[in-house]
């Protein structure tokens, strides 16, 4: 759905770790703000630098 690389997930499991409620939440923020390409740092990153 978000079309994130599988190497950029391996290289960052921290996204495991996380629901996947939170984690669809933060990319769907990251799209709407015009993120491209999208990639797993957004989901651990303060919600001030997506919005």
């Amino acid at each position: 759905e978000f079309k994130v690389k599988p190497e950029h997930l391996l290289s960052d499991l921290n996204v495991y770790t996380n629901s996947y409620d939170n984690v669809k939440e933060r990319l769907l923020r990251a799209q709407r703000a015009g993120i491209e390409p999208l990639k797993p740092w957004v989901v651990r990153c303060e919600i001030s630098i997506i919005e």
